[in-house]
């Protein structure tokens, strides 16, 4: 693509997140206006707000470079809702691998902490279905640890403050 055409297929982008985000002020100044949020029969805890966080079946180790020791570990964040549907989220992420075994202390294996804007990068939707895509890089010596890890990761709501959890136990594979 030619460079003043980029730049034209971005400016027109940014023009419409502009357009997005003017009616979205005039909806929230609306809303403001007309004080509590009330529809006969609406129940505001019914409102769709995160409670439970899911890794895609795909999730896991992943050796991206070829030399038989694990890279990072591959996320297919869910963010769901109290009804169990797909919610987008607004947020801040933190991640952290450990490796743990009863002979020696843990050890931090990776980490990633990701702000709502990087958090929004990385939602997708396609033939995979809707989702967060998180890679937590995997740093420890060769030989070092036994294979087994837990991830956890943590979301806070924007919206709500809340902080929602997840942890899930895998295999590393490192050259020996």
């Amino acid at each position: 693509m030619r460079p003043m055409a980029a730049l034209a297929k971005r400016l027109e982008r940014l023009e419409a997140d502009i357009s997005r985000r003017l009616e979205q002020i005039d909806q929230l100044e609306k809303e403001r206006a007309a004080g509590p949020l009330h529809v006969d029969g609406g129940v505001p805890g019914d409102l769709p707000r995160l409670v439970e966080l899911q890794f895609g079946r795909y999730s896991g180790p992943l050796d991206a470079d070829g030399d038989g020791r694990d890279d990072h570990v591959r996320l297919y964040l869910q963010t769901l809702d109290q009804r169990g549907r797909f919610i987008p989220v607004v947020g801040r992420v933190d991640a952290q691998l450990v490796i743990l075994a009863a002979d020696r202390p843990p050890i931090v294996a990776g980490s990633l902490h990701l702000e709502p804007e990087a958090f929004d990068a990385a939602y997708r939707s396609g033939f995979m279905g809707t989702h967060y895509l998180l890679d937590v890089p995997v740093s420890v010596a060769e030989g070092s640890a036994p294979p087994q890890a837990t991830v956890k990761l943590a979301v806070t709501d924007a919206a709500t403050g809340a902080v929602v959890s997840r942890e899930s136990s895998m295999v590393l594979r490192s050259a020996q």
